[in-house]
């Protein structure tokens, strides 16, 4: 997986790092429509689906196994879905404030394998997950929240990437949208 929770080399035609907020073609979602001034609405909006989701499924006999078993190898599990999103929102703001205030900011890339590595994201209970999304989309809402329009295109580098502030916040709310989607597609029915 790239830093961006896409299989790395599974991405010919799609949108690159640099252009991830703008329409996916693998999904319905393009952040690009959603207005600055509604992206911290928008990202409390997707962790509470991503709460109710969890939750509906819980309820279930065996709901857990389910959120935390992934459907085939290589896929990831519900669960695991949603750290990657909880860490892609909490990243998000930390390299937003840091391209807000650094001179030349130059972000640390980051591997979501890793990451799913050494998080244990498979072993994670769903609850703490879902409640620790809902904490870092208002982090990261908070964080977009003073930021006035014309300091959006303020960039940073990443990579061979320059990236501006809205890109990273607009990416952010895409991978909790996309992947939303994907925990959804890994749940057999009728959870």
């Amino acid at each position: 997986m790239d830093e961006f929770g896409k299989p790395r080399g599974e991405r010919s035609g799609g949108p690159n790092a640099a252009d991830r907020s703008r329409s996916c073609p693998d999904c319905p979602h393009d952040a690009s429509a959603i207005p600055w001034l509604d992206l911290p609405s928008a990202l409390a909006d997707v962790a509470r689906h991503w709460r109710d989701f969890f939750a509906a499924v819980l309820v279930y006999p065996g709901g857990m196994d389910v959120l935390c078993a992934r459907p085939a190898p290589g896929v990831w599990s519900a669960v695991e879905y949603g750290c990657h999103v909880r860490d892609v929102l909490a990243l998000t703001a930390r390299r937003i404030e840091v391209t807000m205030l650094a001179a030349q900011p130059i972000l640390e890339p980051w591997d979501p394998d890793v990451a799913a590595l050494e998080g244990h994201y498979g072993a994670q209970d769903p609850q703490a997950v879902a409640d620790d999304l809902i904490d870092a989309a208002h982090e990261l809402g908070g964080v977009l929240q003073p930021i006035a329009a014309l300091a959006r295109d303020r960039t940073a580098t990443l990579g061979s990437s320059m990236l501006s502030v809205d890109d990273l916040a607009r990416t952010a709310v895409h991978e909790a949208l996309h992947h939303l989607a994907d925990a959804r597609a890994v749940v057999p029915a009728p959870c």
